[in-house]
């Protein structure tokens, strides 16, 4: 690789009206002129004068590829023995009229050879060593791979190279002899030395076990542990030992060494960790007792200062725990074997142990019942204390029958007074001959009085009064109950209203509470009368200006009236089933009826609803256009069904305002009914098609790049052409067509009655085999870029020069064009005059190569 920057000096000649040079020069430059074999060196024309026809040969000397060209500029060229190479370039003009040749030399020289060895392998931390072994040099980089410290270098032999890692490393070197560069990688290899750490469980008290936990390199290596004085075991190969034992207290020295069994490299440590002496735990006791005695502890373990002491009496203690050396004054709640536990801490060991102690059971006594109750209602008993291997003795107090007991829970006691009683219980353990007594207290409230009266029999919706003729006074509440059909269902005031929706016997209850919540019922039978069967028959439905019956068949014991009275049809408003004619849209008829047994009086209410005459409406007559849709008739009426005639055109037959779309006149009847049969309505409309005009854009045409053509369209008054470009005016009908690439234009037409038409033309625009713009617009959206147009093209390659014969654009491919900006920077170029260059070879086998002028406008 050549490490020289490539210059690219490129003469263009621009062509001039006036006389043909007579004379040629042959002439060329190459870059570079000093190459490595196998690297690419460029060849640029630099011949003048003569005149066209011109050509070029050239010959590039041994092991050159290519080894010729014919051409102006040729390909890059390699070659692949070294050497001097001399190129020589023949320059012929005028069809041989004019020739000169021009030889430059090209010096070819080897690649340099790059080698270089290490002192690999080496550890991790180690120092590895390089030394350059190749051909000479002038410049020196090394790369030495992941982990490496330095990571680079840039003289001949680095040494002291350490790495932090282990692994395989990719080693980098590059070269330069002021020619030529070369490059070459070695793997080396870096063993990895284990790391070394350790924690413990410690510290610990003698006796109790220790473990050890490797936290350094836990794969690939052997563990040798040493535990210290008084350890057991004193040594150890795991990778994490548990388990040891330490008899003598004080601090031990523990050492782990890890060794790399492929490297055989191995780490110490050394660290040290305490052990404490372990206090004894013993106690003794004046147990066995009974419960509630009193039990004292002593302990007979390790005392003295910084020592502690912490005790637990086990199950029902009172206290449960204790700090003190010889607690005393223990009881416990409950009898059993009781497990006492003394744990002895000297501030950094503890100890513990366990006694078993006896507590002989005692009964406890306690009672609940089912007071507070009223006088006269059952008091059940029960014992809530011990209930198992004892004797109970019950007093229930004054007024109580039964007024004692022995059973454990007796029932059924009733007080005959109210008040405050006293109750007693005693029970007896029936082994150890304990017993122990319990007195509490029970309220017997007094019960009150219910009875009651009424105004009943009623009627069916009429009110009954209710009057309680038992207790009263403050704090008493009262709640009844009026049986079915009645309206309230409950109450609770103490003198209360009810009304019932159905007649017949009804029972009445009555429950009568009193502050202390003692209650009593009492309940009695009234009768309600039932109402008179009202019907005035079904609410319905009637078409205009006609009659119906309402009302239903008599009954002999009823009498009947009717209101509104003046629109039936036999004017007599006192029988069960007149005839109406109504005159309004919505009458209610109300009927009267009244039992003249029980003088009882029933209503009830028919609706006549008499419909609005029948409406037929298809709307006001309309025009359209072929093709075109319109909505005919109104907005649908509630009740009204809707029939057009004919059915062709129309969205459906059977809606209020169908759209309708037709290709000739025609008159649509609609006819209107409604679900009651009353008389139909129909109403015509007729619809006007207008067709769609005969639209002409005119045979397809044909233009070349840069010419234009005349469109006319026929057949409307008013045009609109579409796509826009390329037309001097798309709203006219004869609009002047210049497109430069073959289009398809299609033009409205409108006639008189705004019906609408296309038609369609193309215009066809031939271009040469080969055509370039002399100006363009890289600031307009349809002539942004300058494109070569033409048939395809082999070894197409296409240069734009500025005036200084600098190249900024070069291209190999048809389809990418100049956009008006330097290739490279992408920056914008003036306005101005630019040089084009186009080479390559045509589909039919003959050269093709055109020079000229561009005008870049902004």
């Amino acid at each position: 690789m050549i490490k020289k920057n490539l210059t690219l000096i490129i003469a263009i000649g621009f062509l001039w009206i006036g006389k043909a040079n007579a004379q040629c020069n042959a002439d060329f430059n190459r870059n570079p002129n000093i190459v490595c074999i196998g690297e690419p060196v460029v060849f640029f024309d630099l011949s003048t004068g003569g005149s066209n026809p011109k050509t070029w040969s050239w010959n590039f000397g041994p092991g050159a590829t290519p080894a010729t060209f014919n051409g102006q500029n040729p390909p890059t060229v390699t070659y692949s023995t070294i050497g001097t190479k001399t190129t020589t370039l023949t320059y012929t003009t005028n069809s041989g009229g004019c020739s000169n040749v021009k030889q430059r030399n090209v010096e070819v020289v080897t690649q340099p050879t790059i080698t270089f060895t290490s002192n690999s392998p080496q550890c991790v931390g180690q120092q590895f060593n390089f030394t350059y072994t190749g051909s000479a040099a002038l410049t020196y980089y090394w790369d030495f791979g992941i982990g490496a410290n330095p990571s680079s270098s840039s003289i001949q032999n680095p040494q002291g190279i350490t790495y932090t890692s282990s692994g395989t490393k990719i080693v980098t070197l590059i070269i330069d002899n002021g020619t030529c560069t070369a490059s070459t990688t070695q793997n080396i290899t870096v063993s990895p030395t284990p790391t070394v750490s350790f924690a413990s469980t410690a510290p610990k008290c003698t006796g109790i076990a220790v473990d050890f936990t490797n936290t350094g390199t836990s794969s690939g290596v052997t563990y040798s542990w040493n535990f210290g004085n008084g350890a057991t075991p004193s040594t150890s190969i795991s990778q994490n030992p548990t388990g040891v034992i330490y008899s003598t207290s004080g601090t031990k020295i523990i050492t782990l060494s890890i060794t790399n069994s492929t490297s055989g490299c191995s780490v110490d440590s050394t660290g040290t960790i305490n052990i404490n002496e372990t206090p004894i735990s013993s106690f003794t006791s004046n147990a066995p007792k009974c419960e509630n005695s009193l039990v004292s502890f002593t302990n007979s373990g390790t005392t003295g200062i910084g020592v502690s002491y912490l005790w637990d009496f086990g199950s029902g203690a009172i206290p449960a725990t204790s700090t003190a050396q010889n607690p005393q004054g223990i009881t416990y709640t409950s009898s059993g074997t009781k497990i006492a536990t003394l744990i002895i801490d000297n501030g950094t060991c503890t100890a513990s142990t366990t006694q078993n102690i006896t507590v002989s059971p005692t009964p406890t006594v306690s009672f609940a019942s089912t007071a507070p109750k009223c006088t006269g209602i059952a008091v059940d008993f029960t014992n809530t204390g011990t209930s198992s291997g004892v004797t109970y003795s019950w007093n229930f107090g004054n007024g109580a029958t039964p007024s004692t007991s022995i059973s454990q829970n007796p029932t059924g006691v009733i007080y005959s007074t109210s008040g405050t009683k006293i109750i007693t219980l005693s029970i007896t353990n029936s082994t150890s001959g304990c017993s122990v007594d319990s007195t509490g207290t029970i309220n017997i409230n007094e019960t009150p009085i219910s009875s009651f009266t009424s105004n009943a029999p009623k009627c069916e919706n009429s009110l009954v009064s209710f009057t309680n003729s038992g207790t009263t006074g403050i704090g008493v509440s009262y709640l009844w109950d009026f049986g079915s059909g009645a309206i309230p269902a409950t109450s609770t005031a103490q003198n209360p209203f009810a009304e019932y929706t159905g007649g017949g016997s009804k029972t009445v209850t009555l429950i009568v509470t009193n502050q202390f919540q003692c209650s009593a019922t009492s309940t009695s039978t009234i009768t309600i009368n039932s109402l008179p069967v009202a019907d005035a028959g079904v609410d319905t439905t009637i078409c205009p200006n006609t009659t119906v019956q309402i009302g239903a068949s008599s009954n002999t014991n009823n009498t009947y009236s009717w209101f509104p009275s003046n629109s039936l049809v036999i004017s007599n408003p006192t029988i069960s089933n007149p005839v109406a004619m109504p005159v309004a849209s919505i009458t209610n008829y109300v009927v009267t009826v009244t039992d003249t047994a029980t003088n009882c009086v029933n209503v009830d209410t028919a609706i006549v609803t008499m419909l609005l005459p029948i409406v037929a409406d298809a709307g006001i007559d309309v025009e359209i256009c072929r093709y075109d849709s319109i909505q005919l008739g109104v907005g649908a009426i509630e009740n009204q069904h809707y029939v057009w005639t004919p059915v062709n055109g129309l969205t459906g037959s059977m809606m209020s305002n169908p759209m309708v779309s037709s290709d000739s006149s025609i008159t649509y009847t609609v006819t209107v009914t409604n679900e009651y049969d009353c008389p139909s309505a129909s109403d015509n409309v007729t619809v006007i098609v207008h067709q769609l005009p005969l639209i002409y854009a005119g045979m397809d045409d044909s233009i070349t790049v840069g010419s234009s053509t005349q469109l006319i369209a026929t057949g409307g008054i008013q045009y609109n052409w579409t796509p826009i470009y390329g037309l001097d005016n798309s709203g006219v009908y004869n609009p002047i067509a210049g497109p430069d690439t073959t289009i398809n234009y299609t033009v409205k037409g409108i006639d008189i009655y705004g019906c609408i038409n296309f038609d369609t033309i193309l215009v066809t625009v031939l271009a040469p085999e080969i055509w370039i713009p002399n100006a363009f617009t890289p600031d307009d959206i349809y002539n942004n870029v300058l494109y070569v147009r033409g048939q395809g093209v082999e070894n197409f390659q296409f240069r734009i020069f500025d005036r200084d014969g600098a190249l900024i654009f070069y291209s190999q491919n048809m389809d990418q064009g100049w956009d008006g900006g330097q290739q490279l920077t992408h920056e914008k170029l003036p306005q101005g005059a630019y040089v084009y260059d186009v080479q390559g070879v045509l589909t039919d086998g003959n050269a093709l190569h055109e020079s000229g002028i561009i005008n870049l406008i902004r």
